[in-house]
Order: structure tokens, then C-alpha cells, then sequence
């Protein structure tokens, strides 16, 4: 049974952007190859918003390997797109 779901936190370790997106890839393979998660929560961190920036554009260019893409600004529970993913 998998967990509802996981965090992936590359924001506080002084990463590079290529180091944590390269992490943040690995990390979102071995949840989809474990099944361990239905939804991942990536953190990324305050700062210059390079990190944030970066892994948006890593969403994009993975669209359609996932079901959906909620920035944070934009989770609302209310919304069905994440009421889903929590579901």
C-alpha cells in the first residue's frame, strides 16, 4: 500500500540546481518504480527562486508523466485537481 504521499525536499542542502534537479530526478523515478506514493510534494526552497525556476521547467518537460502539476501558490483544497491527488 503506498503512503498518500511523499516529500521530496532539495531546497535546504546548498544543492547546486543541476545537483538537486538530478536528485529530484532520481528521487521521483524510485517513487514511481516503487509505487510508494500517489502524489509527491517537491520542496524547493526560498532564495534567489533559480531552484524554483528550475524545477518548474523539469515539471514541463516531463508533462504527461504525471497526472497533474500544483504549484504551491495554487493548492487550494478545494480545488478538484487537488482534492484529487489527495484523495
Amino acid at each position: 500500500m503506498s503512503k498518500p504521499f511523499e516529500i521530496i525536499d532539495i531546497g535546504h542542502r546548498g544543492l547546486a540546481i543541476d545537483e538537486a534537479i538530478s536528485e529530484l530526478e532520481a528521487k521521483v523515478s524510485n517513487c514511481i518504480f516503487k509505487g510508494t506514493a500517489r502524489s509527491i510534494k517537491i520542496i524547493h526552497g526560498h532564495g534567489s527562486g533559480a531552484l524554483q525556476r528550475g524545477v518548474r521547467e523539469w515539471c514541463k518537460s516531463y508533462e504527461g508523466r504525471f497526472q497533474g502539476v500544483i504549484y504551491g501558490e495554487d493548492y487550494d483544497v478545494f480545488d478538484p485537481l487537488t482534492a484529487a491527488m489527495r484523495a
